[in-house]
C-alpha cells in the first residue's frame, strides 16, 4: 500500500520449515513444499511501503521485515549464491554454512554488515582473484569459501561495508585492498 500499514500474510497449517525464500529482482518468492509459489511483488524494494510488513505462522511466529530478508539470505546460501537488497543487510556466518557467493549491490552507498559468527579474523585467508581482482575470497579454516563478487569495485555502490569476526575486529572495504592476487584456479568460485 502506498501509505505505511501494517501488511501481513498468515499462512495456515504451514510452518516456518515448510518453505523457502527466494527472489527474483526485487520480488519475495516464497516456495512451499507443496510445489506452490507466492510472488510478492516489491517486497525487496528499498522503499517498504509497497512491502508486507510480516508473516504469521499458526504456531505463533512472526516474522518481520527483516527476518523475511535474513531467512531469504539463509535460504540463498544453500543454493550456492546470496544477493542481497537495496536495503542494509547484517549477512551472518557460522562454520558448516558450506561455501557460496554474495552480490552486494545498493544504488547509493548502504551500510552492510557481514557477521563471522564464529570464525577470529586470524583464522581466515584473504584473496583476489587473477580474473576480476575486484572479487575477494575468504577462505575459513574448515576450507568453506565465501567469494564476495565485484567487492572492491570502484563504486561504492557495491561490496560489503564491513566484516565483523568473532574476536571483535572490525574489517571494512580498504582492509581488503591490500590482499594478494592468485590465479582462479586455486580458489572456489
Amino acid at each position: 500500500d502506498y501509505n505505511r500499514g501494517n501488511d501481513s500474510l498468515t499462512f495456515t497449517n504451514i510452518g516456518v520449515d515448510d518453505l523457502t525464500l527466494g527472489r527474483d529482482g526485487n520480488n519475495l518468492v516464497v516456495s512451499l513444499n507443496n510445489g506452490e509459489e507466492i510472488t510478492i511483488n516489491h517486497q525487496l524494494d528499498e522503499n517498504t511501503r509497497h512491502s508486507i510488513d510480516a508473516f504469521v505462522f499458526d504456531d505463533g511466529t512472526t516474522w518481520d521485515q527483516q527476518a523475511i530478508r535474513n531467512r531469504m539470505v539463509a535460504d540463498q546460501k544453500a543454493t550456492g549464491t546470496v544477493v542481497g537488497t537495496d536495503n542494509n543487510e547484517n549477512y551472518t556466518h557460522s562454520l558448516g554454512d558450506g561455501s557460496y557467493s554474495v552480490t552486494d549491490y545498493d544504488y547509493h552507498t548502504g551500510n552492510d554488515t557481514f557477521q563471522f559468527v564464529d570464525v577470529s579474523s586470524t583464522d581466515i585467508l584473504v584473496q583476489r582473484l587473477q580474473s576480476d581482482p575486484n572479487d575477494v575470497v575468504m577462505t575459513l579454516a574448515n576450507n568453506e569459501q565465501i567469494t564476495f563478487l565485484d567487492q572492491l569495485h570502484s563504486s561504492n555502490d557495491y561490496g560489503i561495508e564491513s566484516f565483523e569476526f568473532a574476536d571483535g575486529v572490525t574489517w571494512n572495504r580498504n582492509d581488503l585492498s591490500s590482499a594478494p592476487i592468485v590465479e582462479d584456479e586455486f580458489v572456489f568460485v
